[in-house]
């Protein structure tokens, strides 16, 4: 117990090779990096919202959440207020504000000037 079996590396190994053909076969047609990291600016904003969702609320606070809560008490409920905070702050201002200046990395904020500390 604790190990793994061959029939796990078969199932990872098949997963693994599955993401990197779904990943080639979709990004076949992408001509630029503004199209493979920000959609060519073409997506709605349910679509974005829905995007930050599952980024900000990924499998791993599904599984750390619960076990928090055992080990912890009741309590940790109080920080489980801050994301939908996050989320408002983050959609109505800071991509916006991004958005204005068509940037599609990190890099490319502090290079016009927009640092976020």
């Amino acid at each position: 117990m604790g190990y793994l079996e061959p029939l796990d590396f078969v199932v990872i190994g098949t997963y693994a090779i599955f993401t990197i053909l779904v990943g080639l076969w979709c990004g076949r047609k992408q001509k630029s990096t503004e199209e493979y990291f920000v959609a060519s600016r073409d997506v709605g904003f349910f679509v974005v919202g829905m995007s930050m969702v599952a980024t900000l609320l990924s499998t791993i606070s599904y599984l750390v959440i619960p076990g928090e809560m055992v080990k912890n008490g009741p309590g940790l409920m109080w920080m489980l207020g801050g994301p939908p905070l996050a989320f408002l702050v983050v959609g109505f201002f800071v991509i916006p504000r991004i958005m204005q200046y068509k940037v599609t990395s990190d890099t490319s904020c502090s290079k016009i000037g927009l640092v976020w500390v």
